[in-house]
């Protein structure tokens, strides 16, 4: 049913919440108790394949097609180095050596989202899809708060859920370890998908046109993934940032539709109303009281201390040991998770789940597939993001600031947001520039 026909607002109104959930299943997949083996994404690409590839046969969006089909080719030369490296090297981890079939099964999943916004709007643009990932992040905090102070919510969703990330570094469930978590939102990868609404926050509150009211709405979802998506993974305050980055280039430059003035007073009073609120549950929420200083404890530790550090940064100082040869350093040694949990005839040390007990994003590529590797990984994020610029004109510095996020998080970990580049990739140019006038009018959020 198209929902768009006679431009009915309160039937999109009524089916705009079943588009957050869908995106959720999306960029937050996760797998039900029920049918352990296959989680959301996964479902959703099975259709989106199926769509994806009759799309191609009658060749609609033939532009979107051939410039996916770049993209892909450079997926693919990622995942033959990473072949290179495994039968060199004799192992069997094919974690990037199948990157192509990740890639290709995101891109999927990620159409059935942006062919579910089209069927509820009538259209869909890069701003209809920057508005619902920022909706999916909301949701994602609430729910973690939910979990968190609601039981029966904790119950439902831990009998149900089976969350993709369930353990820390300590061995210990996220519960058990008191730490936030979302439904299949958690530990560093939520956190790199936070920091990368952030930036798409920050961008679009620099669109919003005289519209004061969209504005608001805007900076109250920053500082409310800021804080909560924190909690949840610390790795969120790289997003904020970058953020704050941006808002800085787009003041010196003048790259902005909205007056200083507006943005100035907007920004002042939801943080002096955040500060209110922060310093009330602060002082009176032991949970609350907790999940904050853990949230910002590089903030609290420099306050206190003098040292700008958390334990996490102590933990990853530790793990930059750098390859001792040059063999390693070309290709890699094929190895990306513990060799004792990928190969069976491994006989060497048995550091954690990573190799050489290194979560470092860049080190662990390295290890697996050489600097080869990594610069072909590097370049095929570039090819991603200026596919997604041409198709979305407008967005240019986005997704050049999403790029930073993406390479700034592999200084941690090895997680990447391609899922986030995903959708921008699925929209066809031209309908873009012909739909993207009806998003930036004032008041249209």
């Amino acid at each position: 049913m198209d929902v768009s026909i006679g431009g009915d607002r309160l039937l999109r109104l009524f089916f705009a919440p079943l588009v957050v959930v869908i995106a959720s299943f999306y960029l937050f997949p996760f797998e039900f108790s029920f049918a352990v083996g296959v989680n959301t994404k996964m479902a959703m690409a099975g259709f989106g394949i199926f769509v994806f590839l009759s799309q191609m046969v009658m060749m609609r969006n033939s532009s979107i097609n051939r410039g996916l089909l770049r993209v892909f080719l450079w997926g693919v030369l990622v995942s033959i180095c990473g072949l290179v490296s495994v039968f060199y090297n004799g192992t069997s981890d094919y974690a990037y050596a199948t990157y192509a079939v990740s890639m290709f099964v995101w891109v999927a999943a990620a159409n059935v989202v942006v062919l579910v916004i089209k069927e509820v709007h009538g259209y869909v643009s890069a701003e209809l899809i920057c508005r619902y990932l920022i909706a999916v992040c909301v949701f994602q905090c609430a729910a973690a708060l939910a979990i968190e102070n609601f039981e029966l919510v904790r119950t439902v969703v831990n009998t149900y859920v089976v969350k993709v990330a369930s353990t820390v570094s300590s061995g210990n469930s996220l519960e058990e370890a008191g730490r936030l978590y979302g439904i299949g939102a958690a530990l560093d990868v939520a956190g790199s998908r936070f920091s990368a609404i952030l930036v798409i926050i920050a961008f679009c509150t620099m669109r919003t046109g005289k519209s004061w009211k969209e504005l608001t709405v805007l900076l109250c979802c920053f500082v409310f993934v800021l804080i909560v998506g924190s909690a949840i993974s610390r790795t969120t305050i790289i997003g904020a940032v970058l953020a704050v980055a941006y808002w800085l280039y787009s003041f010196m430059t003048g790259e902005l539709a909205i007056k200083k003035s507006v943005f100035w007073k907007c920004g002042l009073t939801i943080i002096v109303l955040s500060g209110l609120i922060i310093i009330y549950l602060y002082n009176n929420s032991q949970a609350f009281y907790n999940n904050f200083r853990f949230a910002f404890e590089a903030f609290f530790n420099w306050a206190e201390s003098g040292e700008l550090r958390t334990n996490s940064t102590d933990i990853l100082k530790d793990m930059y040991r750098f390859p001792d040869t040059v063999k390693t350093w070309i290709i890699g040694d094929g190895y990306f998770a513990d060799p004792h949990r990928t190969d069976p005839y491994f006989t060497g040390i048995s550091y954690s789940a990573f190799y050489m007990g290194i979560d470092a994003g860049y080190l662990r590529f390295i290890y697996y597939f050489g600097v080869i590797g990594l610069a072909t990984f590097i370049i095929y994020f570039f090819k991603v993001a200026k596919k997604c610029i041409d198709n979305s004109c407008g967005y240019k510095v986005m997704f050049i600031f999403l790029l930073f996020v993406n390479f700034i998080v592999w200084i941690k970990v090895s997680t990447d947001i391609f899922l986030i580049f995903a959708p921008f990739l699925c929209i066809n140019r031209e309908e873009n520039e012909a739909s993207d006038a009806k998003d930036i009018k004032p008041g249209a959020y």
